[in-house]
């Protein structure tokens, strides 16, 4: 079954999600139908494109939908589920027990993180 194409814009994918949430959907369904749906329209980057997608993210380079569309797109070209989020918080980040005051990477090795994932397989 092909993944449906409703949406371009973040507005339209907000849209979506309150009408997922609607109809009661489960969290984990939301979490694993939106990014599928928005990774057809992308083309794939190479990591050097993705290093400079990358900076341009941590430098908050555009207004809020440009860099909600740049992290959708960091998103849909790496195998890591936590994504562009490694930008800001270290992988299984826990406030309780982790000090994110040291955690300062570079946006190479965030980018080589996110492409050496290797999901696991059932």
């Amino acid at each position: 079954m092909q993944p449906f194409n409703l949406y371009k814009t973040n507005a339209k994918r907000n849209i979506i999600i309150l009408f997922l949430k609607k109809l009661r959907y489960p969290k984990i369904l939301l979490t694993l139908c939106i990014p599928t749906v928005m990774a057809n329209n992308q083309k794939k980057l190479s990591r050097k494109e993705l290093i400079e997608l990358g900076n341009k993210i941590i430098n908050c380079e555009g207004t809020e939908d440009e860099l909600d569309e740049m992290i959708d797109l960091f998103n849909s070209n790496v195998p890591h589920p936590n994504g562009a989020n490694l930008f800001y918080y270290p992988e299984k980040y826990n406030s309780k027990k982790n000090d994110i005051s040291k955690y300062n990477p570079t946006v190479e090795e965030v980018v080589d993180k996110a492409l050496s994932y290797k999901p696991i397989k059932f």
